[in-house]
């Protein structure tokens, strides 16, 4: 099994510097990579790849739905790690478009709706990566 991992540093908003302050760096991130990341699955679709390759757009965790700590007393914000809720976007590989699976709470605290073990996502991923059908 091919696979190609893409990886970025750039996405850590601590706010423990000017350039790690969140109200300016994710709009540059998204500028240098998003329409890279939106172009795709549509690329792999046209050449006829997209039912072969399992595409994963996540991170190890998400972050805190609020101001980190460690920050409060500065002029620069910035959001914690947080391992409770995040989210993460599939697709190709067999996976069924459209769906949405999951629901955090109304301040992306908590899970709300359909909690996902990390084991079965694992799993998810692997069955679609090495197209097992009989499981």
């Amino acid at each position: 099994m091919r696979y190609v991992q893409l990886f970025d540093w750039g996405w850590d908003f601590h706010g423990t510097n000017a350039s790690e302050d969140i109200r300016g760096r994710p709009d540059e991130e998204m500028r240098d990579h998003g329409s890279a990341g939106r172009s795709v699955a549509p690329d792999l679709r046209q050449r006829g790849l997209l039912d072969d390759t399992l595409v994963v757009l996540g991170g190890e965790f998400g972050r805190t739905p609020f101001r980190e700590g460690r920050t409060a007393k500065s002029d620069i914000l910035g959001r914690d790690h947080f391992p409770d809720c995040y989210t993460m976007v599939i697709a190709g590989g067999g996976v069924k478009g459209g769906i949405e699976y999951g629901e955090s709470d109304e301040l992306g605290f908590s899970v709300a709706r359909n909690k996902v073990n990390i084991y079965d996502l694992q799993g998810t991923l692997l069955i679609n990566s090495a197209s097992i059908t009989n499981v």
